[in-house]
């Protein structure tokens, strides 16, 4: 069964060469923002602590080993914090502030 869109055309995706690799690479930043916003922040510990992110990194990386059967992965997650000891000075402003978050329902989730 093909994946469809919105309107209902099938769409024909070849993931031959993805199949064929050794190596994956993984934003794993990526994997964990999307998967806090799609799943319901009720997935938490009974402190409280959201496990949603968590849960849901650990299902898209298990997919993606199970449905491809990579030789090796690797994701780097960056914290967003520098070193110890680094100069803030020299180091480039890629942000100018705070990100928004989007408001849940926003993107359907």
């Amino acid at each position: 069964m093909s994946p469809k869109t919105l309107t209902g055309v099938e769409l024909n995706l070849d993931d031959g060469p993805a199949r064929d690799s050794e190596l994956f690479l993984v934003d794993g930043n990526n994997l964990a923002y999307r998967a806090f916003f799609a799943l319901p922040e009720e997935l938490a510990t009974s402190d409280g602590f959201p496990t949603n992110a968590l849960l849901g990194f650990t299902n898209m990386l298990f997919k993606l080993l199970s449905d491809y059967r990579p030789k090796g992965v690797a994701g780097p997650l960056v914290s967003g914090r520098p070193r110890s000891g680094a100069p803030l000075s020299s180091a480039p402003r890629f942000r100018p502030g705070p990100r928004r978050v989007p408001c849940r329902g926003q993107y359907g989730g």
